[in-house]
């Protein structure tokens, strides 16, 4: 099932974060009361009455937040949204997404910075040649299309979008008189100094303009108190709802899969994660070792989830750079990461194409679909939704051979494709 070798390691090791490591210090000794400072006097009332404050405070704080995010649509590669989380019950949250205001204006932008990069205006034109066909205008136009838009759009603003706005506009004339035009439709390789200059102005006010709409945007306290007040409506109205599957929606979240149902086939094994990216689906057990940790006490849950996002990261960092496939040992557990193709029927497939060190988006589906990507540049004669791609990564102890590693990564792989779900193609009947 996996085509690459296992590539160890060892030199890697895992650093714990200081949150979890230990500490040591010394119990200070109380001042005799001889060499206290008095203390004043204090209204119990008042300590009451500002105890109960930021009691509500931090009550209030964890029952809502909200936080930006930038998504990827057909109109804008970082269209700026707003996550708001309102939890519904004890381990479960509702996320719901919105629009910012003047989101529109973000896909002008970004359109602007695209074409910017993508017609080698600040890198110069590879192989000195002229644009053929007045290609080289076309793309002038398209940029001067897009910054007429955003000129439009904040003429009126106010504030310190009023100064961008200026300085937008005169970064704008100079890369006009800089000779943009000419440049495009000549042979040069590289834009005159002068330009180049104007070009990189221009591109950094529209940086400015982007961070200030989108980034450090603060709305009026009435929005933000009516968007409060309406996230408390929907809270009330979706926890009503569900009101009936409370119990059994919080058992799933809690216990949904445990390691115990696999603990007699895989012994060492301490958790595992398995990623279908053709239908971004996860199976992964639950880490809850102590559901309630006595204070004080070590909270082995916490440690765990810990090691297994630092698992994360690192294989994120590995695959970045072009591998598949590892282990590696890290003091008390041994770290495995596997990532294969299939075709819709489960066969393994080889790439055509080996994995090659891309720059740009991390792992993920956020910043555009990286595993899409990956399948189209390994198997590029084949059609899309041809290929499957899989991750699997597994925690442990420190003790098991690496072999036993790799043929429970094997065996575990199968077996939760069995058990993932629908299949890919469907089954012919007859």
């Amino acid at each position: 099932m996996f085509h690459t070798p296992i590539i160890p390691h060892e030199q890697d090791s895992f650093h714990t974060p200081a949150a979890v490591q230990d500490s040591f210090y010394t119990p200070h000794q109380p001042a005799p009361a001889s060499h206290r400072a008095p203390q004043p006097e204090q209204n119990p009332l008042l300590l009451s009455a500002c105890e109960e404050a930021v009691d509500e405070t931090a009550e209030r704080s964890q029952e809502y937040f909200h936080m930006p995010a930038f998504l990827q649509t057909p109109l804008c590669t970082h269209s700026p949204h707003l996550l708001h989380c309102v939890p519904i019950m004890p381990g479960t949250v509702l996320v719901i997404v919105s629009e910012v205001p003047k989101s529109h204006l973000a896909g002008h932008i970004c359109q602007c910075l695209l074409t910017l990069v993508t017609t080698e205006m600040m890198q110069g034109k590879k192989g000195g040649s002229a644009r053929e066909g007045g290609q080289g205008r076309n793309l002038v136009e398209v940029l001067e299309g897009n910054v007429k838009r955003v000129l439009d759009a904040t003429r009126k603003m106010k504030g310190g979008l009023e100064r961008v706005h200026k300085d937008l506009v005169n970064r704008w004339d100079l890369v006009r008189k800089g000779g943009l035009l000419e440049y495009m439709d000549s042979a040069a390789a590289n834009p005159p100094p002068r330009l180049e200059t104007a070009l990189s102005e221009f591109t950094r006010t529209l940086k400015v303009l982007f961070r200030l709409l989108f980034l450090t945007y603060k709305p009026p306290q009435a929005a933000e108190d009516k968007q409060r007040e309406t996230m408390d409506t929907v809270q009330e109205l979706v926890s009503k709802k569900i009101c009936d599957y409370k119990d059994y929606l919080s058992v799933k979240a809690q216990r949904n899969v445990t390691m115990t149902t696999y603990l007699e086939d895989f012994p060492g094994l301490i958790h595992f994660l398995y990623i279908d990216r053709s239908m971004d689906l996860v199976i992964a057990p639950a880490i809850n070792v102590t559901t309630h940790p006595e204070p004080g006490s070590f909270d082995h849950t916490a440690v765990l989830k810990v090691k297994v996002w630092e698992m994360v990261r690192r294989w994120q960092h590995y695959l970045q750079n072009s591998f598949t496939s590892s282990v590696v040992r890290d003091g008390d557990f041994c770290y495995s990461y596997f990532l294969w193709f299939e075709d819709p029927s489960g066969n393994p497939l080889s790439p055509q194409q080996p994995v090659k060190q891309v720059q740009g988006a991390p792992p993920g589906i956020l910043a555009g679909h990286y595993y899409r990507d990956l399948c189209a540049r390994c198997f590029p004669t084949m059609p899309v939704g041809a290929v499957n791609c899989y991750e699997l990564m597994c925690m442990h102890v420190g003790v098991v051979p690496a072999e036993f590693v790799a043929s429970h990564c094997r065996k575990l792989a199968a077996m939760l494709w069995e058990t993932s779900g629908e299949a890919h193609s469907p089954i012919s009947l007859l």
